[in-house]
């Protein structure tokens, strides 16, 4: 794999890492040796069970958590380093869309003011200027002018999440975190949310990482995919080549879940061994192994580092080419710029 993305990275995570103290004193590992690059107007889409540390990789982007070690860079400049007025552009320039719409809104302020809050906390423009960006925002979502005079609860669903996505964009942000954006909304409805941010990080040029486990929005909306399990990246590569051809018993399992849109289809189905309540991951070896049918001696005694699979993508699978069916012989070896930086361009 190249060791960079052909466009500029907006957000540049190297070799990051979170850990968390349980109740019972022990640490927990969220995020582990994380790298990524996320380009401008590029979509990445995070994938993986509740727990997998998805949410926690958004929180280090936004700036709400800071790594225990690594570095986190956004447009070229140390989050870490950054002195306080240079967070404060950092943090006017990151955004989130939460999976659950009404509860991300304050009940008892018009959506007016829910949209206009972001410009009055960064102290952006007069009171004229800032009413002209929240009417042309509400206008960018498609939602009617009254709206603006409206509560949450007088909107249906599909539109307080628009309006969540109003909030998000009114300070021209560079980056949008996408919290399952579509989870709470009935397919049809799904449909037009996915259809208008595409739509506006086109226009916009946006980037977006995309936190969800549904396999179905990774198709529409992510240009590469990152599948996550126990706080590892396991599988990294284009939406194509993760989605298609899974490389990683993880993904595999994920994909083979997926509901088939079309009604009788039949797709190849895999599936994991059941995973006793509350396990721990195992000290040694691969995480997987303990219910991965593929999982021989080596898996059991070795943590696979990200192997390459092809020039864009890579998995964290001795066995993968047993799992794609190829006819290729020898043992796969790691590949160097990917192990040590995590790249997924």
């Amino acid at each position: 794999m190249s060791e960079s993305s052909p466009r500029e990275p907006v957000i540049a995570f190297r070799n990051v890492t979170k850990t968390f103290q349980a109740p019972d004193g022990t640490t927990v590992r969220a995020v582990s040796d994380f790298s990524v690059d996320i380009a401008r107007g590029e979509t990445v889409a995070l994938i993986g069970e509740s727990g997998s540390g998805k949410t926690t990789v958004g929180k280090l982007m936004l700036g709400l958590l800071a790594p225990d070690t690594g570095e986190v860079a956004f447009e070229g400049a140390s989050m870490a380093e950054a002195h306080e007025s240079d967070r404060r552009r950092m943090r006017a320039k990151l955004q989130v869309v939460f999976q659950e719409p009404y509860e991300s809104l304050n009940p008892r302020r018009k959506i007016a003011a829910t949209v206009e809050e972001p410009l009055l906390v960064h102290r952006v423009g007069d009171r004229a200027s800032r009413q002209k960006r929240v009417s042309e925002v509400l206008d960018l979502v498609g939602l009617p002018k009254d709206v603006a005079g409206r509560y949450p609860g007088e909107l249906s669903g599909g539109q307080q999440q628009r309006v969540g996505i109003a909030r998000a964009i009114v300070g021209e942000p560079s980056l949008i975190v996408l919290d399952e954006p579509t989870a709470s909304l009935d397919r049809t409805i799904r449909a037009q949310v996915t259809d208008l941010l595409k739509g506006l990080q086109r226009d916009l040029g946006l980037s977006y990482l995309l936190i969800t486990h549904d396999i179905g929005s990774v198709r529409r909306m992510a240009d590469r995919a990152i599948v996550m399990f126990r706080g590892e990246q396991v599988e990294v590569g284009t939406m194509v080549d993760v989605i298609s051809r899974p490389a990683h018993p993880y993904t595999k399992a994920l994909v083979s879940s997926e509901l088939k849109a079309v009604p009788g289809s039949v797709g190849e189905r895999f599936k994991l061994m059941p995973r006793a309540a509350g396990a721990p991951a195992p000290e040694i070896g691969c995480p997987l192994a303990p219910v991965c049918p593929l999982a021989i001696d080596m898996c059991r005694s070795e943590h696979p580092p990200l192997l390459d699979v092809t020039a864009d993508h890579v998995s964290a699978c001795f066995r993968w080419q047993d799992l794609l069916g190829s006819s290729s012989t020898g043992q796969p070896q790691p590949s160097p710029a990917v192990h040590a930086q995590g790249n997924a361009r």
